[in-house]
Formats: structure tokens, C-alpha cells, sequence
């Protein structure tokens, strides 16, 4: 491929909402329309554009495509009218070749399966298809996912935020080959402006004294949202605490239950439901711990920016969270599902305020290896744009 030729690049969304698979594309996309001298130096120019799956049109209103239509990207809206809609087939079809694309960049379980039935990239581009981990909550998700799983088996490359996740495809049939590991980036913790934090803390009807657990991430069961609040619970009656309040930013099918939880372990009148937060950098300046309780998760974007806003963090160990964060380094890591654990390590930092200060100054850190300019580079190299960096043989 020539290099005075840019490579079009087709980046298919299954939802019209900035969630964790939108976010790093619109970062991808954002950084090619600023290209920084630390670029490969053979890196062609880019043309990217978006494809997003509504049910509600016109969708070029939201905050997903003005922030792709800011870094110049186009846009191909594919409306659907249920979730197996088969008209997003042709639709599909077409904005392929219209973009030209060089590359098919799917994310999630649906736009793989419609990429491999309808086989969008038989002679015409390359199918990468990013893999950000299974979520199923139900049966039909769980036949879903594995229909997805069946479908990125014939992507040209797979990419995956973590190795945990990338062990478990090549175990599900993914030829190890074709896999290649792409964490996630996040940005600079951005100022907030004067008076916000104490604005948002009477918004949630805040003591003054009251210190604020924070939780993100939408509210569906591999979350462990229901383990942080038993957690929450059982620091209620610890009579050395100081006033806490349990903050929980997002929205999902999980909400009533937790609700119900909540209110039969007493903890109602602690606990804040904020609802989905399209930025959640005013919650995290009130922060005084942040605890990710999942279940499951791959790089979570969630804890990238906690770190990054030098907050204190308590999280699971499971999936890729060990890649990011070293226990009693830069956060306390607990193993997945241990209510006690979480519980334990929230009580720590509740009353070791050194610790919680030497934790946040660590977590910085990862500013350095999940910066959004080291991240485009990556993806440079896993799409396959510019060659690989040779592999260290295994000593």
C-alpha cells in the first residue's frame, strides 16, 4: 500500500453512547487528526470513519458522533428497529463501501456477528475485531457471545485489552496468531472548575464531614456492584470510621435490585444512585476512595482514570486490573467476590490516610504507560498499519 495513500479505517460501534468500547476508538480517532512527531515515521495518514448502530434517528445529535465529527471522521448511521434487525446487514454493506475501508474495526458481540455472516470484508479490506470481554447476564446473552465468539474466529486479527482475556480466546478456537493484546489509554486527570466539588456535594446531600466512596461502571452482575454494597455494609457499624457515603455512577438492569439490597441491609440512606455520567471527572474531585468490585474486566477505563485523578483505589483481581495496578504499590487489590476483602481494604484507607496518599501518587503512574499518544501507537502496529516491533524470545 502505497504510503502517499491514506488507509481508510471503519470503526463500527454497536451502541450510540461513549461506553468502554466507544471510548478508546473516538481516543484512536482524536490523535490521528493530531498526529505528534513521536509517530512512526512510515505511518501513513489516516481516514477514519464510524459506523453506529441506533434506534433512534436521527442520532447525530449525541455526544458519541460530535466528538468523532470533531476529529474529522465521518459518520454512516445504521438503523436498527430491534436488536436482530436484519436490515443492518445491507445498511452495513453499504457504508463499507462507501468508506472504501481498507479496515473493518467491530466492537462488540453484535458487529462481529454481522460482520462474519455477511462476510463485509470478502475482497475488500482487513476485519479486526476488538474483543473487550464477555458480560453475559442472562442465557440469551450468554448463546449470543458464543455466536460472537464463533464470528471473530475468522477476523484477520483480534485485539483484547488484557492477557488473561487473550488466553481465553486462543482456549475458545481464536488462532494465537492472530491475537494481539491492546490496553487502553486515558488522559490527564482535567481540572475542575472552582466550586464544582462543593456544588456536587450538596447535589447529593453531603455532610461537610462526610467522606465518599466512589464506584463507576455500568450496573449489570459481573460489576459486583451487589458485593460492594454487602462490603459497605459491614463498615457501617465500625465505630472508628469516620461519616461515609457510597457513591455509584451508572445505570443498567442491575439498578432495582441493588436498590432493594441496599435497603434490606439498611445502608439506603448512605448510598447515592447518580445514574449514567457522561463525565465523570466532577465525581472523582469528591472521591476520597474509589473501588471497581468486578467480577470480570479487561483494562477498565473506570480505573485508568481514578488512577489518574490520584485517587485511592481498592479493586479486584481479576482479568487485566493486575496489569494496571500492584497491589500495596498503587492500589489494594483484594480477589474477586471477597466481601470481606473489599470490605477491609475500603476500612484501611478510610482511617490510614498515608497510605491512601502514598497509593495515589503510585497510581499517576499510570500516565506513562496508558498515555493516549503510546496507546494510538500501539494501535498503529495491532492493525497492522506499521510493522510490529520484533517479539523478546521467552528466556
Amino acid at each position: 500500500m502505497p504510503l502517499q495513500e491514506p488507509v481508510r479505517i471503519l470503526i463500527v460501534l454497536e451502541n450510540p453512547s461513549i461506553d468502554g468500547a466507544a471510548k478508546p476508538m473516538l481516543e484512536f480517532a482524536a490523535q490521528a487528526a493530531g498526529r505528534h512527531s513521536s509517530d512512526p515515521p512510515n505511518a501513513p495518514a489516516l481516514d477514519i470513519s464510524f459506523a453506529v448502530f441506533t434506534r433512534r434517528a436521527p442520532a447525530l445529535d449525541n455526544a458519541l458522533t460530535q466528538s468523532a465529527l470533531a476529529s474529522g471522521a465521518s459518520i454512516y448511521q445504521i438503523n436498527e428497529r430491534h436488536a436482530l434487525d436484519p436490515r443492518v446487514i445491507a445498511q452495513l454493506s453499504q457504508a463499507v463501501w462507501h468508506s472504501k475501508a481498507d479496515i473493518i474495526v467491530t466492537n462488540g458481540a453484535k458487529t462481529h456477528v454481522v460482520m462474519r455472516v455477511a462476510s463485509l470484508c470478502r475482497g475488500t479490506g482487513r476485519w479486526v475485531a476488538f474483543h473487550h470481554g464477555n458480560t453475559a447476564t442472562s442465557r440469551k446473552f450468554l448463546v449470543y457471545q458464543r455466536i460472537a465468539l464463533w464470528s471473530i474466529r475468522r477476523a484477520d486479527r483480534v485485539l483484547t485489552p488484557c492477557a488473561a482475556f487473550a488466553t481465553q480466546l486462543e482456549r475458545d478456537g481464536v488462532p494465537a496468531g492472530r491475537i494481539r493484546i491492546q490496553p487502553m489509554p486515558v488522559r490527564p486527570f482535567p481540572p475542575v472548575p472552582p466550586g464544582v466539588p462543593e456544588q456536587l456535594r450538596r447535589q447529593l446531600e453531603l455532610q461537610p464531614e462526610t467522606r465518599v466512596i466512589l464506584s463507576v461502571g455500568r450496573l449489570s452482575k459481573e460489576k459486583g456492584h451487589a458485593d460492594l454494597i454487602r462490603a459497605f455494609a459491614r463498615l457501617r457499624d465500625q465505630a472508628a470510621l469516620p461519616s461515609i457515603c457510597l457513591v455509584l455512577v451508572g445505570d443498567g438492569p442491575e439498578l432495582s435490585s441493588l436498590q432493594q439490597l441496599a435497603g434490606s441491609l439498611g445502608v439506603s440512606r448512605m448510598i447515592r444512585f447518580a445514574g449514567f455520567q457522561s463525565n465523570v471527572s466532577h465525581y472523582l474531585s469528591i472521591a476520597d476512595l474509589f473501588v471497581l468490585p468486578s467480577h470480570s474486566e479487561g483494562c477498565p477505563n473506570a480505573l485508568l482514570e481514578a488512577m489518574a485523578a490520584g485517587v485511592p483505589v481498592v479493586a479486584t483481581s481479576v482479568g487485566g486490573v493486575p496489569d494496571i495496578a500492584r497491589n500495596e504499590r498503587n492500589a489494594l487489590l483484594v480477589e474477586g467476590q471477597d466481601i470481606g476483602g473489599i470490605a477491609a481494604g475500603m476500612s484501611r484507607l478510610l482511617t490510614d490516610k498515608a497510605l491512601g496518599a502514598r497509593l495515589a501518587v503510585s497510581a499517576c503512574s499510570v500516565l506513562q504507560t496508558h498515555a493516549p499518544e503510546i496507546y494510538f501507537q500501539s494501535m498503529l502496529r495491532n492493525l497492522g498499519i506499521v510493522a510490529e516491533e520484533p517479539q523478546t524470545p521467552a528466556s
